[in-house]
C-alpha cells in the first residue's frame, strides 16, 4: 500500500484557485493565494461485516460432525460442530469414579467421627457409667448401662392357656401389696414347662407400666380373665441395655451420667482421637479436589460441541467432516447482520495522525463511476501487522449508508486528518529544508525562514514568515 495524494492534491489545487505566476531577470515567481487545504491519509481497504464472528475452538480433535453450509441462517445455540471427545468423555468417566471414591472415603471418616459421640440406642435411664473423663477406651468397650423403668415386664406361666391370647387383660399385683394394677399380655411362648407337683404351664409374658417405684427383681403374680399362674414371678425392666464404646480415644466428657434420662439416639460420652479427626478433614479436601477436577473436565466437555454464538448467516465454511480441528484456528464464520464497514491497514509513517471520529471518504475500486460513501473512524488497533518490512495498522470506518456494498469488495479510503480554511499557500515544492523559501527582492533571491502548517501533497500551509505579496521562486 502507498500514501495516494494526487486525487486531494488535485481538488485542493481547484478550490483555491491557480496560482499566480511573474517573472523579473529571467526567474520565474509566483505569489501565495488565500484557500482551502486539507490533510489525508489515502490506502486501500476491504468491505467486512462489521458484526461477524469467528467461529474458534478452543480444543483440538477430529471433527465428527458439521451441520451446516455456506450461507445457511443458523440460530444462537445452533449446533454447529461436533469435535471427537472420546478421551475427555473417559476422563469424565475416571474422575466421576475418583469423586464417589473419595465421597465414600468422606462417609467412612465421618462415620468414624460421629462414632466418637457414643450413644445409646434405647430410651430410659442411666444406672451406670463405668468409665471416667481422662480414662482411655476401646472400641466395644462396655461403657454405660440403660434401662426403661418406665415400661415393666412379667414373665408367668399359665395352665389354662386356651383362654389367654396376645392382648388379654391381666391384673398384676406385687407380692406384700394388695393393689392391683392393670398390664396386658405381649407375648405368649410355644412350648410348656414342667414345674413342680408335675404340672404344666406356658409362659406368657405381661407389659405393664410402672406404676411408682417398682424395680426389676421384685416379686409379683397376674390373673388372666380370673385365671392364676402357676407360679409367680419377677419383675423385669422392658429395656436394659448395656452401651458400648463405638470408637477408640480419650474419654473427654461424661455427657448422661448415672440417673440421667435419656433417648434413643442420646450421647452418653464423647471421645478424642486425632487421627479419627484428621481423616475427616483430609477426605474433606479429597472430596473437593476430586469435585473440582470433575467440573473442569465436563467444562472441557462442553467444549467438544461448537455452537453459534448469535443468530445470523453462514459466511464461511474452512473446516469440514474429518478434518482435525486445532484450539484457536479459525473453522468458520458468521455474520450477525447486514451492516458493512470498511477496515483499511494504514502505514505506520501515518497512523500517529489518525483518530477516532474522524470522517473518511470510501470509493470503491471496481465501480468505473467512483461511487462513494462517507464513514467515521470507529476503531484503531493498538497491535500492528508487519509487510514486507513495513508495519500496517487495521483502522476499521463505520459507513453512512450500505447499498451496494458486499463483504470483500475492494475499496479506496481517504482518512481526513486536518483541514484548515482561508490559510496562505503556495506549493509544496517552493519550501526547502522543510521550513525556508526562496523569494525575489529587488531582483535578488533572498531566504525566509517559515513555518509550515499542513499539507495536502500538493501544496502546503505557510503559518508565518510569508505574505501574499511575496515574489515566491517557482520551484
Amino acid at each position: 500500500m502507498k500514501w495516494k495524494v494526487a486525487l486531494i492534491a488535485a481538488a485542493v489545487l481547484t478550490a483555491v484557485g491557480t496560482l499566480s505566476a511573474c517573472g523579473s531577470s529571467g526567474v520565474e515567481t509566483l505569489h501565495p493565494t488565500i484557500g482551502d487545504i486539507q490533510d489525508t491519509v489515502d490506502e486501500s481497504g476491504t468491505v467486512y461485516y462489521a458484526d461477524d464472528y469467528a467461529i474458534v475452538p478452543t480444543v483440538g480433535g477430529r471433527i465428527t460432525a458439521c451441520n451446516f453450509d455456506v450461507g445457511d441462517a443458523v440460530e444462537q445455540g445452533a449446533t454447529l460442530y461436533t469435535i471427537d471427545d472420546t478421551d475427555i468423555s473417559y476422563q469424565n468417566a475416571s474422575a466421576q469414579i475418583a469423586l464417589d471414591s473419595a465421597n465414600a472415603a468422606y462417609d467412612q471418616a465421618a462415620k468414624a467421627a460421629d462414632d466418637l459421640g457414643v450413644k445409646t440406642y434405647v430410651s430410659g435411664m442411666v444406672t451406670e457409667v463405668y468409665c471416667n473423663t481422662g480414662d482411655y477406651v476401646m472400641t466395644g468397650s462396655k461403657v454405660a448401662q440403660v434401662v426403661d423403668n418406665t415400661h415393666l415386664k412379667l414373665k408367668l406361666a399359665y395352665a389354662d392357656i386356651e383362654k389367654i391370647h396376645v392382648g388379654s387383660v391381666a391384673s398384676v399385683t406385687v407380692t406384700g401389696d394388695s393393689e392391683a394394677f392393670a398390664g396386658t399380655v405381649t407375648k405368649i411362648y410355644d412350648q410348656k414347662t414342667v414345674f413342680s407337683g408335675h404340672q404344666t404351664g406356658v409362659y406368657v409374658e405381661i407389659s405393664f407400666n410402672n406404676p411408682g417405684a417398682l424395680i426389676s427383681g421384685e416379686s409379683a403374680t397376674a390373673t388372666i380373665g380370673g385365671i392364676p399362674p402357676v407360679a409367680s414371678g419377677t419383675i423385669e425392666y422392658a429395656t436394659d441395655a448395656s452401651v458400648y464404646s463405638t470408637g477408640t480415644g480419650l474419654v473427654t466428657a461424661i455427657t448422661s451420667g448415672a440417673g440421667s434420662s435419656v433417648s434413643s439416639g442420646s450421647v452418653i460420652l464423647r471421645i478424642k482421637n486425632d487421627a479419627v479427626t484428621a481423616a475427616v478433614t483430609n477426605a474433606q479436601l479429597s472430596v473437593a479436589n476430586a469435585q473440582e477436577a470433575l467440573r473442569q473436565l465436563q467444562g472441557q466437555l462442553d467444549h467438544y460441541t461448537i455452537k453459534a454464538p448469535v443468530s445470523g448467516t453462514i459466511l464461511q465454511r474452512i473446516a469440514k467432516v474429518s478434518d482435525l480441528a486445532s484450539p484457536g484456528v479459525t473453522m468458520a464464520s458468521l455474520s450477525s447482520g447486514d451492516t458493512v464497514n470498511v477496515q483499511v491497514d494504514v502505514d505506520e509513517k501515518y497512523i500517529a495522525k489518525v483518530a477516532v471520529g474522524q470522517s473518511a471518504t470510501i470509493t470503491l475500486t471496481s465501480d468505473i463511476g467512483g461511487a462513494s460513501y462517507t464513514g467515521v473512524v470507529r476503531e484503531i488497533s493498538d497491535s500492528g501487522t508487519v509487510t514486507n518490512g513495513v508495519t500496517y495498522y487495521t483502522v476499521k470506518v463505520a459507513l453512512d449508508r450500505q447499498e451496494g456494498l458486499k463483504d470483500g469488495m475492494n475499496v479506496d479510503a481517504s482518512i481526513l486528518t486536518a483541514e484548515k480554511k482561508d490559510c496562505l499557500l503556495v506549493p509544496k515544492s517552493c519550501i526547502l529544508n522543510g521550513s525556508q523559501i526562496e523569494v525575489l527582492e529587488n531582483g535578488k533571491t533572498v531566504t525566509k525562514d517559515v513555518v509550515v502548517g499542513i499539507t495536502d501533497g500538493a501544496n502546503a500551509e505557510i503559518v508565518s514568515g510569508l505574505s501574499e505579496t511575496d515574489n515566491v521562486i517557482s520551484k
